[in-house]
């Protein structure tokens, strides 16, 4: 549903341009410094579902069925969506709130790095109920691929560093707090993706 309504939103910026910052503003990126009419809170939102585009959209929605699989595997549908909306918005909130060059920010990465924290954050809660050779190798590969990421954000230009440390932050933090609806000890379900 998350893939499916990311796409419905890039449609509706196509016919004004999907690069085009006004045409972004419009539709509900956060603009930094807040200005009116583009100030509101509710952009918090809205700007996760808007892409700059077609690469971005394509780089977000690979994230997001790659690891939301992994993710939804473990939590379910549900406790997926809460957990992408709540990377999604503190990650644009620590935007909103910490950066101060001009800018129009818009794209999903604050959620779906906020469900590879959500990985991380899984992986340590089950090592902690016994470790395995499975789970120490899940716990390698997302450091890797956090490093990774990291290393992307300083080295592309116009990708907001803020935001996916924040998600990713939020993400590990909700994850450990969020009850799970499977046990965590015990035999652990492979996913293949």
């Amino acid at each position: 549903l998350i893939v499916a309504s990311l796409f419905a939103v890039f449609a509706l910026e196509v016919p004004g341009g999907t690069e085009n910052l006004r045409n972004l503003a419009d539709l509900g990126a956060i603009v930094i410094p807040p200005v009116a009419p583009y100030g509101g809170y509710d952009r918090l939102l809205t700007a996760a579902w808007l892409h700059f585009g077609n690469l971005h959209l394509f780089m977000n929605v690979t994230g997001l069925v790659v690891i939301g699989r992994r993710v939804e595997a473990v939590v379910g549908p549900l406790r997926l969506g809460v957990l992408y909306l709540g990377s999604a918005l503190l990650g644009n909130l620590a935007a909103r709130l910490f950066l101060t060059h001009p800018l129009v920010l818009v794209g999903a990465s604050g959620g779906v790095l906020g469900l590879l924290g959500c990985v991380l954050a899984i992986t340590v809660r089950r090592q902690r109920a016994g470790k395995t050779r499975y789970l120490q190798s899940a716990l390698r590969e997302t450091l890797v691929i956090v490093g990774l990421q990291f290393v992307l954000d300083w080295v592309i230009p116009g990708v907001s560093s803020t935001v996916h440390i924040a998600g990713f932050v939020s993400g590990f933090l909700l994850a450990l707090v969020i009850p799970l609806p499977r046990p965590l000890s015990g035999t652990v379900r492979r996913v293949e993706t």
